[in-house]
């Protein structure tokens, strides 16, 4: 079980150093509002690093077996990791520049993350090792997430500036791992009699 700990606390630690790199995406909405073509290059290599401080964070709850029932945390979780691997993918063909239309691609890793964010969030206030408002991070970044996918089409400024700022409901849910994890690791005991 401390190895389980252990993993869990890096797994919150990527979290949260990605999420860093997420709130970057986001800035750069600020300081060039008019060139959205920096997200089509390498502004897509910050997303595709936030992308992976997601599914750490997600890696960490079910390391950490937060949910209940267990089936639908994992279900809820492996589905929030297709999501994010499936953006991943759509992030790799912007940056090679491919004829295909990635939007079908995003719509769906859409779906899958804020869905399976629910889910999890649901789960995981149903369980009894997560408490407090710790206990409704997933279900934070599931509304966040919806709030700033509305946006998409009223205001796209905003919508990369939001984008941006979603990264830290990603890095309290890591923190949350991370501080879970440290809390219940044990020390082996190495005395003798």
């Amino acid at each position: 079980m401390i190895g389980n700990y252990k993993f869990a606390k890096q797994a919150g630690l990527i979290a949260i150093v990605c999420g860093i790199f997420q709130i970057i995406y986001g800035l750069l909405a600020i300081f060039s509002p008019d060139n959205l073509d920096i997200y089509y290059g390498w502004g897509e290599v910050l997303w595709i690093v936030a992308c992976i401080g997601m599914a750490s964070a997600i890696v960490g709850i079910l390391v950490l077996d937060a949910g209940k029932p267990g089936w639908l945390t994992w279900l809820s979780g492996i589905a929030v990791i297709i999501g994010v691997l499936i953006r991943i993918v759509a992030s790799i063909l912007i940056i090679m520049g491919s004829s295909w239309d990635t939007l079908p691609l995003i719509l769906l890793s859409i779906l899958l993350m804020l869905g399976g964010m629910f889910a999890l969030g649901i789960a995981i206030l149903r369980g009894d090792k997560i408490n407090g408002w710790q206990a409704w991070t997933p279900i934070f970044v599931s509304i966040f997430g919806l709030i700033v996918t509305a946006l998409f089409s009223v205001n796209l400024f905003i919508h990369f500036i939001l984008l941006g700022l979603w990264g830290i409901c990603w890095m309290l849910v890591g923190y949350v791992v991370m501080s879970y994890a440290s809390d219940h690791e044990v020390e082996p005991n190495f005395t003798t009699s």
